[in-house]
């Protein structure tokens, strides 16, 4: 890579890095393109000239991070194999992301149901879910999990380990693998076929 790239992505990265500290913080109308760059170490004409708006801005960081969880929860997936086990392993490296991520996990927060995630952005971004999706379509299918709506049974499971992790997150002195535990049995009573 040749040192112009180089600095241009280092720019870029240090905007991302800004705007994903100042954002999981005060959110969409707290958080203003001038903040960003001062954090950054830019002048606001250079994060303009990498993200032509806020919400554009917004729309690639997100991507990035869901992108970050996409692969996550793929990590070490080959050496398990029936579908149940598939399904707690994603139950718990959801966790997991977010634990070892938090300021990325408050960012998804503040923006996975917002309307400043454009339609594309979402597309794009769920394409790292494919073999998370793949698996509870299966699981529903083949009745281990209950008939219901695919992108239902996705958002309930998805929250429930958000509520885990924020839980986790707001009472760091308890027993977390206690709490996982407790959790994906619970969740998994309530989603069982």
């Amino acid at each position: 890579m040749n040192k112009k790239k180089k600095k241009i992505l280092d720019k870029q990265k240090a905007i991302l890095d800004a705007a994903l500290a100042i954002l999981s913080e005060k959110g969409f109308h707290g958080t203003s393109t001038a903040e960003i760059s001062k954090k950054a170490g830019v002048a606001s004409g250079t994060l303009f000239h990498y993200f032509k708006t806020k919400e554009e801005l917004i729309n690639v960081l997100y991507y990035e991070v869901k992108k970050s969880i996409g692969y996550a929860l793929n990590n070490d997936l080959e050496s398990v194999t029936s579908i149940k086990s598939k399904l707690k392993h994603y139950f718990m490296r959801m966790i997991e992301w977010g634990l070892e991520n938090p300021q990325k996990f408050i960012f998804l927060n503040y923006f996975d149901y917002s309307p400043y995630i454009n339609a594309i952005t979402q597309e794009e971004a769920y394409k790292y879910y494919n073999l998370f999706i793949e698996t509870v379509e299966d699981a529903i299918k083949e009745e281990i999990l209950k008939d219901v709506p695919l992108d239902f049974m996705i958002s309930y499971m998805s929250n429930q380990t958000r509520v885990t992790t924020q839980f986790i997150l707001n009472n760091p002195e308890m027993d977390v693998d206690m709490l996982k535990k407790i959790s994906y049995e619970m969740s998994w009573d309530s989603i069982k076929g």
